[in-house]
């Protein structure tokens, strides 16, 4: 389900796995269909039925290197036989600059103007996002002080393998001019 200020996503579609699974490239892995970015490929030899299988290993994009800390890094594996289709999808990554923060919620407006709305991060554990906690406490402080500063927030939107489109709150760095 789009929301207002999401951008459009392009829904996942299968891959030829000689061509698509490539290193830096996203596909959907392991038994539960994790949304992964594509770390190392191996291919092994033909069989004795003429058939190379594939070794696609990579990590899961709701992963950061910002929140490396609150983030588990942990790969996920999956063998496709040369003649199968993986699921691929592309990742669009929006910035928005931050508004306010009430409760559990980080408030942003689009490029355009429009105002966007979503729930405070949360860590691998499901504990409020310490990283985020740091850019609620820098613009609070700076809120009290009456001063000129902000922030921008950069969000990844992506198709999990139902379809659906989800967002991950990637990092914050203070805006410029």
């Amino acid at each position: 389900m789009a929301h207002a200020g999401w951008p459009k996503v392009p829904p996942p579609a299968p891959v030829d796995p000689n061509d698509g699974l490539k290193k830096g490239k996203y596909c959907y892995l392991g038994g539960a269909k994790v949304p992964c970015k594509i770390d190392d490929v191996k291919t092994s030899k033909t069989g004795k039925h003429g058939h190379a299988k594939k070794v696609v290993k990579g990590y899961p994009v709701a992963y950061s290197q910002e929140r490396d800390a609150e983030i588990t890094k942990k790969s996920v594996e999956e063998v496709f036989s040369s003649h199968g289709h993986p699921v691929a999808f592309v990742i669009i990554k929006n910035t928005f600059d931050v508004t306010a923060f009430e409760d559990d919620v980080i408030n942003c407006i689009t490029e355009e103007g429009e105002e966007v709305s979503f729930p405070f991060p949360k860590s691998s554990q499901g504990e409020v996002s310490p990283y985020f906690l740091k850019l609620k406490a820098l613009f609070e402080a700076n809120d009290d002080a009456a001063g000129d500063l902000f922030w921008t927030m950069t969000v990844a939107f992506f198709p999990i393998h139902t379809g659906e489109i989800i967002h991950y709150a990637e990092s914050w760095k203070e805006g410029t001019d």
